[in-house]
C-alpha cells in the first residue's frame, strides 16, 4: 500500500549518513576540534562513492548536502534522489523512465543536523595512525567507530592537515549477497558551488509522477477504540468487520488519512493500519505496520490481536499463540511467519514484530 525503501535507495543513504556521522567528537585531540570549527563554517558537502564491486568494474555514485539538512543522491544511471526535512517531502527521479516518485510526509531516518552528529561522537571512538601523503597532500589519520544504523562501523578517516577538513573515507559495508563485504571510499570536497535547483523536491515536467503519503494526517482521534483495536483473525479489526464496503468502513472508522488512486486503499496512517477494500468483495486485507517497515512518517500500530500479540514481540511468542506457521522464511535480520489458514502472516526485524497483516479466508 505505501512505498517502502528501495535497496539502492538505502544503500546511498547508508553512505550519505555515515559521511556526515564522522568529523569529529568533541574533547578529541586538537585535531579533529579543529576538524570541528572548520565544517561548521562549511555550508556544503560533495560526495564522490567509489564501491569496489568484486571482479567488475567500480561502482560510481555522487552524493550532496547542505548544511540546513537538505541532501541528495545520484546513481550512475542518472537517476537520483532528493530530501528535504524543513518539508517532509523526498522526490526519487528515474529519467531513463521519465518517471517521478513524490513522498509527502517523508520520514527519513538519518539525522540531518550535521552539527548534532559531531557531539554524539565519544572520543574514546576515534583513535590516531601515523600521518600519510595522499596524492601531494599531507594528512592526518584517525580510525572513527561509528554505531550507525545499529552496529559499530569502523572507518577510516583523512584530514587535510592544512585546511584541517576531511577529504577521504573508507569503510566496508554489507554487499548484495550474503556474507559478502564491499570496500568503499568516499571522497569529500567542501563548499563547492552548487545549484540550488539540485535540491528541488518538484518533479521534472513531463515526467509520469506517482505520490505517496500525505503532508497533513488527518485530524487525531481520541477514541481508543479506534487508535489500539483488538484485531480477530479471520474477522477483522475493531468495528470494521470482512466484506464491509468502502463507505462502511469510513463510517465506523472516519475518514482516513489517505486513500489511493484506485480508491481501494484506505490509509490510516496516523493509527498504523490499512485496509484495502475490493468494489466487489468488501474489505478484503487489513494490514497494521510500524514505522519500521515505511518510507513515509506513520504511528506504530498500539492495538493488539486476540491472541495477545502486538508490535515488538518476538517470533516465540507469536508461535506460542498461533503454533508452528505453516511458512517460515528468513532473509538477512528479517523474518515472515505465515499462518494460510488463519489468514496471517507477520513480519519480525531483528527478532521484534513490526508488521502483521491478516486477509478474508474463506
Amino acid at each position: 500500500m505505501i512505498t517502502r525503501y528501495s535497496a539502492v535507495a538505502a544503500a546511498l543513504a547508508l553512505v550519505l549518513g555515515l559521511g556526515l556521522w564522522l568529523f569529529a567528537p568533541p574533547g578529541a585531540s586538537r585535531v579533529f576540534a579543529d576538524v570541528k570549527d572548520k565544517v561548521k563554517q562549511s555550508r556544503s558537502v560533495t560526495m564522490t562513492v567509489t564501491a569496489e564491486a568484486g571482479a567488475g568494474p567500480a561502482v560510481n555514485a555522487k552524493a550532496y548536502a547542505l548544511a540546513d539538512g537538505r541532501m541528495r543522491t545520484e546513481d550512475p544511471d542518472g537517476s537520483y534522489n532528493v530530501v528535504d526535512p524543513k518539508t517532509n517531502r523526498s522526490l526519487a527521479v528515474n529519467p531513463a523512465a521519465k518517471e517521478a516518485l513524490l513522498i509527502k510526509g517523508y520520514h527519513n531516518p538519518l539525522p540531518t543536523d550535521i552539527y548534532r552528529l559531531f557531539r554524539e561522537i565519544r572520543k574514546d571512538e576515534v583513535k590516531r595512525l601515523p600521518r600519510d601523503n595522499v596524492d601531494g597532500r599531507n594528512a592526518e589519520v584517525f580510525i572513527a567507530k561509528v554505531k550507525f544504523p545499529e552496529e559499530p562501523q569502523e572507518v577510516k578517516v583523512w584530514v587535510d592537515a592544512e585546511t584541517q577538513l576531511p577529504f577521504r573515507l573508507e569503510l566496508t559495508v554489507a554487499g548484495p549477497q550474503p556474507n559478502q563485504e564491499v570496500p568503499m571510499r568516499i571522497d569529500l570536497e567542501f563548499d563547492k558551488a552548487l545549484d540550488e535547483k539540485l535540491f528541488s523536491t518538484e518533479p521534472p515536467a513531463g515526467y509520469k509522477v506517482r505520490s505517496e503519503g500525505v503532508d497533513k494526517p488527518a485530524p487525531p482521534t481520541a477514541d481508543p477504540a479506534k487508535l489500539t483495536p483488538m484485531v480477530t483473525p479471520k474477522e477483522g479489526i475493531g468495528a470494521v468487520k470482512f466484506g464491509m464496503t468502502k463507505k462502511e468502513v469510513i463510517e465506523k472508522l472516519g475518514e482516513p488519512d489517505k486513500i489511493d488512486q484506485r480508491g481501494i486503499a484506505l490509509d490510516y496512517l496516523s493509527r498504523g493500519y490499512s485496509i484495502l477494500v475490493s468494489p466487489q468483495r468488501g474489505v478484503m486485507m487489513i494490514t497494521c505496520y510500524t514505522q519500521a517497515t515505511f518510507v513515509v512518517t506513520v504511528k506504530d500500530f498500539a492495538g493488539q490481536t486476540r491472541e495477545g500479540i502486538r508490535m515488538g514481540v518476538t517470533a516465540a511468542d507469536v508461535i506460542k499463540a498461533y503454533g508452528e506457521p505453516d511458512s517460515k522464511e528468513k532473509e538477512a535480520a528479517t523474518t515472515r511467519l505465515s499462518y494460510r489458514k488463519l489468514g496471517l502472516d507477520f513480519t519480525l526485524f531483528n527478532d521484534k514484530l513490526v508488521q502483521f497483516s491478516l486477509s478474508n479466508v474463506r
